[in-house]
């Protein structure tokens, strides 16, 4: 494989990651934005969804390409879905945590004051949703991509866009 194909073949990889993710992020910001409507409170959904589809599916890509991402894969299809699923959840739920923590942290000065802040506060709800999407998300994913890998490589493409 020339460097011209593996570029394109990288690219190709993340780039469909990346629109799945992007669907789902989408989905549940435009759920979260229709419930604010409520409170009158507008919330922009397009770039979050786009930052983090685009920060997930460089992670998700990476971990399938590592053996963490792979411990199961001789096992029962659903603990080796299972695992991956809570290594990715496990990732973003830190990252997310990190996050929410840092913008409460510059606001008051206090790390302490920041970790009860987000614990005490509205925004537990929203970093709890965020995270139970999330494993939706990569549970799904994460069953497609296995069934795929057993069909073979295009084969549930083929499968749902061919005759």
């Amino acid at each position: 494989m020339t460097i011209g194909e593996r570029i394109r073949h990288e690219v190709r990889e993340i780039a469909l990651v990346t629109l799945y993710f992007l669907g789902c992020f989408l989905f549940f910001l435009l759920l979260k934005k229709l419930m604010l409507e409520e409170y009158h409170l507008e919330i922009t959904i397009f770039h979050t969804a786009l930052i983090g589809a685009l920060v997930v599916a460089k992670v998700v890509v990476l971990l399938e390409k590592t053996s963490f991402g792979n411990q199961f894969r001789s096992a029962r299809l659903f603990a080796h879905v299972l695992w991956r699923s809570l290594c990715y959840t496990a990732i973003v739920f830190v990252v997310t945590l990190a996050e929410r923590l840092f913008h409460l942290y510059r606001e008051h000065g206090d790390l302490l004051r920041a970790f009860s802040e987000l614990w005490a506060g509205r925004d537990v709800n929203h970093f709890l949703a965020f995270n139970l999407c999330a494993v939706f998300s990569f549970v799904i994913y994460n069953c497609f991509s296995e069934i795929d890998h057993h069909l073979g490589e295009g084969g549930l493409r083929k499968l749902f866009f061919t005759r």
